[in-house]
């Protein structure tokens, strides 16, 4: 925390109450309530150039390896970029920071190799294929769940009344594209997709050393958490499925 908040001052501590100071710290004052407005943590985060770092669900679907592998690696490389920018900054920190600063950035480029392999396990004609098809699916997911469906009971089983607009005829990729383009839906934001490739490498069973490792995503409610967790659950699937047909 104290490396975290090393550029935030305390002017003062409190003994049985807390203390609260303007943002100019001119008036300093004891509080048995304290408060403090928390500034909205944004999921959406730029690159070198000042645009947004974002990946859309169908390109993923649809590029082909070598055109996927370029896409990605926009991510790793603005990621790397950012890391090596923080660790110039180490020296000019307190000395007593600098050993945790250094191990912050250790477990950094520790995630962006694995995210690196992510990358590579592509290369992988099953795994790739997978990838491709769980992005189709989650697109058609995050296009068409957000609408109310009315159920219908018969002989005790259950079915929806689901138009075409729906896409259970499933469309062509070309087609989502004309028809969902002013939706502004369909992208994965920076955090979920280095998710997704820092798990791909553990998807053969035979990578016992990634299986040692459980990855959780920190961030707050209404950030697209459950959706980049559904996304490697749908590649697992996927993947299963194509090495053993049999796999139901």
């Amino acid at each position: 925390n104290e490396l975290l908040y090393s550029s935030s001052k305390t002017y003062a501590l409190g003994h049985g109450c807390s203390v609260d100071w303007d943002t100019a710290a001119t008036r300093i004052s004891s509080s048995f309530m304290p408060e403090h407005e928390i500034t909205n943590i944004a999921p959406d985060i730029q690159d070198e150039e000042g645009n947004e770092l974002k990946i859309s669900m169908l390109d993923l679907a649809e590029f082909s390896q070598s055109e996927t592998k370029t896409l990605l690696t926009k991510i790793t490389d603005s990621y790397k970029n950012w890391i090596e920018k923080k660790c110039k900054q180490i020296p000019t920190l307190p000395p007593e920071l600098q050993e945790i600063a250094t191990k912050h950035m250790d477990n950094c480029s520790f995630s962006l190799n694995r995210m690196e392999k992510g990358i590579t396990a592509l290369e992988d004609e099953k795994i790739f294929k997978a990838f491709q098809l769980a992005n189709l699916a989650m697109f058609i997911q995050q296009v068409s769940g957000g609408s109310i469906e009315k159920a219908i009971i018969e002989n005790g089983k259950i079915s929806y009344s689901t138009s075409a607009e729906k896409l259970t005829d499933l469309k062509t990729i070309t087609e989502l594209r004309k028809i969902f383009a002013s939706f502004n839906k369909g992208y994965w934001r920076a955090f979920q997709i280095a998710f997704l490739l820092m798990s791909l490498p553990s998807l053969p069973k035979k990578a016992f050393s990634e299986r040692e490792i459980a990855d959780l995503i920190w961030f707050p409610t209404g950030g697209g958490k459950t959706e980049a967790y559904l996304g490697y659950a749908a590649t697992t699937i996927l993947y299963n499925r194509l090495i053993d047909s049999n796999d139901c």
